[in-house]
């Protein structure tokens, strides 16, 4: 594996700049593209990456290549300027790419602008239409750099890699695109560690968290926290308080929240749900321990590709509501391992949560079908062999191209 910042002890992770790049210049490079992205206000706050200017690695990747270093290059995240878009169109090895989000048929955007979540419209389709002038969504200023930076990708991308989507709304996207709705595309989820991923005795994780071995938990698991439009921890909020001020109408017990990422100063102003923050897990294996503490999952995206807690969550025999939105129906099956709602309709969302709660029963069986689920789909032998037989297609078909 070969990354621009290394954040393990994996000798098999290589960090670092590229081979022969300069140290200056890759400063430089670092401030000039800070600087580039300051050129334009959105309202768009996902993540964007101009990856510009070049980093160097294609040289590298390609002298490695034609070392007989390696046979296949796989591609994964490459935003924030790992390697630029020119450099992309410059690599002549066997190609996969895995794609994470949406960045590589957007614009410098890595998802479209998100959804308005009161009637679940969305404000921006440029990536079917081709990043045309008039096009532009609401809200923006300075330059246009989104059509930059696909006008880029359009002059550069002559080639066609082999894309795998980690689901099915992802591969429908790029099929969409007007830059890549030619290029093959291949879905394979995400390998899950079923040993590491497994389900625990609640008890056991709940004293080992210091938790109450009674109380009802609903757990919401974001690096972004509560904090993250994306992740939609402002709709659950919302859901949740509904649900315990009629449980406590009710005399019912009501439902505490985990939440696992970015701490919230929201959670100040709840009058009804008792929100046990524990910061960023960047454990697995204390990770996996929060997931038995759990009785539920909520994964309340606007917007997801395929989202690794949802694996996690049914891979650990947790149940997940969820709206359906992106990839979650590919983990999700409504009604037999979790709860799909409606996007956004936080009425809906609510009387899940609360049926749930009334339901143990259910609860427990919906875990065991995730768990059941997640073994038939995501174990890492039958992932491995799905990326092995395309990597032997992917080297073949390039050799045909090549004349070899």
């Amino acid at each position: 594996m070969r990354v621009l910042v290394k954040a393990s002890n994996d000798d098999l992770v290589i960090g670092g700049r590229a081979l022969n790049r300069n140290l200056i210049l890759s400063a430089f490079s670092r401030v000039l593209a800070k600087v580039s992205r300051r050129a334009f206000s959105t309202t768009n706050w996902n993540p964007h990456s101009l990856n510009w200017p070049s980093s160097g690695f294609a040289k590298e990747l390609n002298n490695a290549y034609k070392n007989g270093e390696f046979d296949v290059l796989q591609i994964h995240w490459v935003g924030y300027g790992t390697v630029s878009i020119e450099e992309i169109g410059k690599l002549r090895m066997p190609i996969v790419w895995r794609f994470a989000d949406q960045w590589a048929f957007l614009g410098s955007e890595h998802y479209v602008h998100q959804p308005r979540t009161e009637d679940n419209s969305f404000l921006d389709e440029r990536y079917k239409m081709g990043y045309a002038k008039n096009t532009r969504i609401d809200g923006e200023r300075g330059l246009d750099i989104d059509r930059i930076v696909w006008l880029r990708k359009l002059r550069n991308w002559k080639r066609s890699f082999h894309i795998v989507s980690p689901s099915n709304w992802m591969k429908d996207c790029v099929k969409e695109s007007t830059l890549m709705n030619q290029w093959p595309v291949t879905v394979i989820p995400t390998a899950m560690n079923l040993e590491l991923w497994s389900p625990k005795r609640k008890e056991d994780c709940r004293r080992k968290l210091g938790l109450c071995e009674s109380d009802y938990y609903l757990l919401f698991p974001s690096a972004g926290g509560l904090e993250s439009h994306r992740k939609g921890g402002f709709l659950l909020l919302r859901a949740l308080e509904e649900v315990n001020k009629g449980r406590k109408m009710r005399n019912l017990k009501s439902i505490d929240l985990i939440q696992v990422g970015k701490s919230s100063s929201k959670i100040q102003t709840l009058r009804y749900t008792n929100v046990i923050p524990l910061g960023y897990l960047d454990d697995d294996e204390d990770m996996s321990t929060v997931y038995g503490a759990a009785d539920v999952v909520a994964i309340p995206s606007v917007q997801d590709n395929l989202p690794g807690t949802a694996l996690e969550a049914q891979s650990c025999g947790r149940p997940v509501v969820a709206f359906e939105i992106g990839g979650i129906s590919d983990i999700v099956v409504n009604g037999k391992t979790g709860i799909l709602v409606k996007p956004f309709d936080v009425e809906e969302l609510s009387a899940e949560i609360d049926d749930l709660f009334t339901d143990f029963s259910e609860i427990e069986y919906l875990g065991k079908q995730g768990r059941k689920r997640a073994i038939e789909l995501w174990d890492p032998k039958k992932i491995a062999g799905d990326f092995t037989s395309l990597y032997r297609k992917v080297i073949a078909d390039f050799q045909v191209d090549n004349g070899n």
